[in-house]
């Protein structure tokens, strides 16, 4: 697949500037993968391994046999990403306790 014929929906833009990803990072998982995975609904999954993350790029082909990007996002999220605030709270979740656990349900309720 050529780097032109990749097609990004606008979703994906928004995901890329929301994690803080460059299109030629994930550009680079879909044409040079170190893992590709085929899932049942048509599309295929791309990761690749960039220093210390995990690059994933969800990919559909269109009508035109382009690759069209629906999604991207790496593991671990970058700081100060949304991704990377939901995971610590997921893990501070895990050994709480109730009043704490309340605690930051709230705060997830109200955005913080």
């Amino acid at each position: 697949m050529v780097s032109s014929s990749i097609v990004w929906t606008n979703h994906a833009l928004l995901r890329l500037r929301a994690r803080k990803l460059s299109r030629q990072i994930v550009e680079e998982a879909v044409l040079a993968p170190d893992k590709t995975l085929v899932n049942k609904k048509g599309s295929t999954e791309y990761h690749k391994i960039v220093k210390n993350q995990t690059i994933v790029a969800v990919v559909k082909k269109n009508e035109k046999g382009e690759g069209v990007v629906v999604s991207a996002w790496c593991n671990p999220p970058n700081p100060g990403t949304r991704d990377f605030r939901q995971k610590k709270r997921y893990y501070q979740m895990q050994n709480a306790s109730f009043a704490k656990k309340l605690w930051l349900t709230f705060l997830d309720q109200i955005g913080l």
